[in-house]
């Protein structure tokens, strides 16, 4: 999918923090505090990626949606510690800043 850039990884051993981002269409992955991706949902960048990767035939695979959340290992052995998923509180006076829900999704030691 999409390429993540600067990912300051820890030693085996120690944990790395990770930290997603969704408010509105706009989604940042975060790595140990530095901010590793940013994309828009929807967009035709995030739209091609899609269409290169094996969850192309899955019709809701990169769009806003309610459900269950999939930790996923890539076959490797992986610890998770205090994960946490809330909704954040919209923020701003505008309808549009209302209107945006955004979640946030913080694994870390």
């Amino acid at each position: 999918m999409l390429a993540a850039s600067n990912r300051p990884l820890k030693p085996a051993g120690q944990i790395n923090q990770s930290r997603v981002l969704v408010s509105g269409q706009t989604v940042e992955h975060w790595l140990n505090g530095t901010k590793v991706l940013s994309y828009q949902l929807g967009s035709p960048e995030l739209a091609a990626a899609i269409a290169k990767s094996k969850f192309k035939d899955i019709a809701r695979f990169g769009k806003l949606q309610n459900g269950f959340i999939l930790l996923q290992d890539h076959g490797d052995r992986v610890w998770y510690r205090n994960v946490k998923i809330r909704r954040l509180p919209a923020t701003g006076g505008t309808a549009a800043h209302a209107a945006a829900k955004g979640v946030q999704i913080v694994a870390n030691d």
